[in-house]
Parts: structure tokens; C-alpha cells; sequence
């Protein structure tokens, strides 16, 4: 039976890298080739190694180091080492995300019974009745 296994997921200009620590730094390097052949440039700043603790080694592109960090988003989950998803982490983005939106609906006057009389009556005055 054919096994594959996936080593690299991509959205838009969000790209995940999977690897052993032993073919990480190659997997890397042809990341580097790549850009260097197609005329765009990796920020090792924006990128991040998220490795067990027992993985010592440190990684670069461009001869930059890239930062080691217990959990990374990749679009908007929190992943962490073994590709798992940070549950809690996850959960506590939602609400701070949930209670922020909240917060900046309230403050144009949206409230539990729809919007406030102001906000109202300007919403019929610019919109419904110009």
C-alpha cells in the first residue's frame, strides 16, 4: 500500500512547513532556492519553529535565525508541537475576538434590541430616507 504523508500546507500567503528536525533545515534551505530563483524574499521574522523541547537545533533562512515559540497561528489556530491544535488557546482567542467585536458594535450603538434611537435615526437619515 502507497503512504504518503503531506509536509506543507498552503493558503493564500500562510505556508506551513512539517518535518523531522532532521529534514527541517533541508526543507528550509530549498524554501530559500526557491524564493532566490523566483525573486521574493521569506521573512524569517514573521516565520517561527515550533518544536518539541527536546529539539535543541537551531534553524535559519537567509542566514537569519527563525524564533522558537510553544504555539504558532496558522490562520487564526493556534498549532503546537506535533501539529496539534492549542485548544485553550484557541477558545481564548475566540472569546477575546467574540467579546472585542462586541465591545465595537456597542460603542456605534448596537445593543441587545437592535441599535440605540440615535444611531437609529441617523441609519434612516443617511440610508433609508437620503
Amino acid at each position: 500500500m502507497f503512504a504518503s504523508s503531506i509536509n506543507c500546507l498552503l493558503y493564500a500567503d500562510d505556508v506551513v512547513r512539517i518535518a523531522s528536525p532532521s529534514r527541517l533545515q533541508t526543507l528550509l534551505q530549498q524554501c530559500e532556492e526557491h524564493s532566490y530563483q523566483l525573486g521574493y524574499r521569506w521573512n524569517p521574522l514573521k516565520c517561527a519553529i515550533v518544536a518539541p523541547a527536546e529539539d535543541t537545533q537551531s534553524y535559519s533562512l537567509y542566514n537569519t535565525a527563525i524564533p522558537r515559540q510553544d504555539s504558532f497561528p496558522y490562520l487564526d489556530i493556534p498549532i503546537r508541537p506535533g501539529s496539534y491544535t492549542n485548544t485553550s488557546e484557541l477558545i481564548q482567542g475566540n472569546i477575546n475576538k467574540a467579546l472585542k467585536t462586541m465591545n465595537q458594535m456597542t460603542a456605534i450603538g448596537v445593543n441587545s434590541t437592535g441599535f440605540d434611537k440615535l444611531t437609529s435615526t441617523r441609519f434612516c437619515s443617511q440610508i433609508v430616507r437620503p
